[in-house]
């Protein structure tokens, strides 16, 4: 077909009828395998957000899922935070993968690749409903138009790798699942024999 702009809708500032968004960052699109569209997005800032699921069809439009990632929760002397996730992946069964870090803003303290901290996972088997750990431990679920059970910086069994906190990491690279359903994730961290830990802002 032809691109033209008879494909395209008008612009809006909502997904659900009656409530506008606001404040959102770092938009993610994904298919999934039964030929549907998924979004990911952030409302927040760096180091202060939370991260929610949408789900799309050509029939009911858009609907919220829920909160998928938390910035609520303790770390260290940090009481705010947001994942950074990489871009979401299913694969060949139908899993759906989700890899991130966690950026923290401590309180007194500059926001820069110090603040990030670890290497984490989940999966989801009924298109980002419910969520488990590396483990296959229960540990969120999304509600639509309710209160959902999120991950959170506290939930169990989601860290992978550690890697240390005020020390350096770079958020939000990329990840791919292969045939075998292996995924793999770039990352880059400041080595850990370095002499301090790296104040490079992105």
């Amino acid at each position: 077909f032809a691109w033209n702009r008879k494909l395209f809708g008008s612009t809006t500032s909502r997904l659900e009828e009656g409530g506008v968004l606001q404040a959102v960052t770092y938009p993610m699109f994904f298919p999934t395998p039964r030929g549907g569209l998924q979004l990911l997005y952030r409302t927040g800032a760096s180091g202060d957000g939370d991260w929610y699921l949408a789900d799309y069809d050509p029939v009911a439009k858009w609907r919220i899922l829920g909160l998928l990632l938390s910035g609520k929760g303790t770390y260290e002397n940090s009481d705010s935070r947001c994942a950074s996730p990489n871009p979401l992946c299913y694969d060949g069964n139908g899993r759906l993968h989700l890899t991130w870090c966690w950026r923290e803003r401590p309180r007194g303290e500059p926001l820069d690749l110090r603040t990030n901290h670890d290497l984490c996972y989940a999966y989801s088997d009924d298109l980002g409903r419910t969520w488990k750990n590396n483990a296959g431990r229960g540990i969120a679920g999304l509600v639509p138009g309710g209160e959902s059970a999120s991950i959170r910086i506290d939930s169990p069994g989601t860290v992978v790798r550690n890697i240390k906190f005020r020390w350096g990491q770079m958020n939000t690279t990329t990840q791919f699942v292969d045939d075998t359903g292996r995924v793999h994730v770039i990352g880059w961290q400041n080595p850990p024999d370095a002499k301090a830990g790296t104040t490079v802002k992105n």
